[in-house]
């Protein structure tokens, strides 16, 4: 079922991208253009396949159908025109406005040295028998506040920042209380923990298609 549901996606995947790219403009009043069907859309498709991809922490059906439907208000309020934008600290470009802005995570792949087998420790070295192997973990790298706007994804943080321009993503990967972004100028996946990953996917997904338009 699960596999089902993530083809049904990966069809409609078009659909959703070309509806964007029609409606899309630079200027703000593109809030209320990136809406319709193909946003609401996406929104169930990445409801119904976030209990199918890996995530950091387990969710329950209910989880999703809340997370669901708090992301469906979030459009029902800008296809309404009720949309408030969120305050950010961060400076605005022209043309730019705020979507999303909450305090965030930044996780990223590191390498960790596994050793098993025989062999004796000296100073530090193993000597003799056994063998070494290397696995990838989630390690967290700051913690700080997650803003989407109109125009990119800015992560800022105590010791990092990070701008994220929407031409540069690959794929986007809404897991149970994060996203996970492959972004084409860095080798590792950046992985950012938030309030809703249905929500920041879909919007991210939609302004990354149109980025690429």
């Amino acid at each position: 079922m699960k596999r089902a549901l993530l083809i049904v996606a990966l069809l409609l995947s078009p659909a959703v991208t070309s509806f964007a790219r029609a409606t899309h403009s630079a200027s703000g009043d593109d809030l209320a253009k990136i809406l319709p069907i193909g946003i609401v859309v996406l929104v169930g498709l990445i409801a119904a396949a976030i209990n199918a991809t890996r995530k950091p922490k387990p969710i329950s059906p209910a989880q999703v159908a809340r997370l669901q439907n708090e992301a469906t208000d979030f459009f029902n309020k800008i296809e309404a025109g009720n949309f408030t934008p969120p305050q950010t600290p961060l400076g605005l470009l022209a043309g730019e406005s705020a979507l999303l802005n909450e305090p965030s995570k930044l996780l990223e792949a590191r390498a960790t040295r596994l050793y098993a087998g025989g062999g004796t420790r000296v100073q530090g070295i193993y000597v003799g028998g056994g063998q070494s192997a290397s696995s990838q973990t989630l390690k967290e790298v700051d913690s700080g506040t997650l803003t989407l706007t109109t125009k990119r994804l800015v992560f800022t943080g105590s010791m990092e920042s990070r701008v994220v321009q929407f031409k540069d993503i690959v794929a986007v990967q809404a897991m149970g209380d994060a996203i996970e972004l492959s972004v084409g100028n860095k080798p590792k996946r950046e992985v950012y923990l938030v309030h809703n990953p249905i929500l920041w996917g879909s919007l991210l997904r939609t302004y990354s298609n149109t980025g690429k338009a």
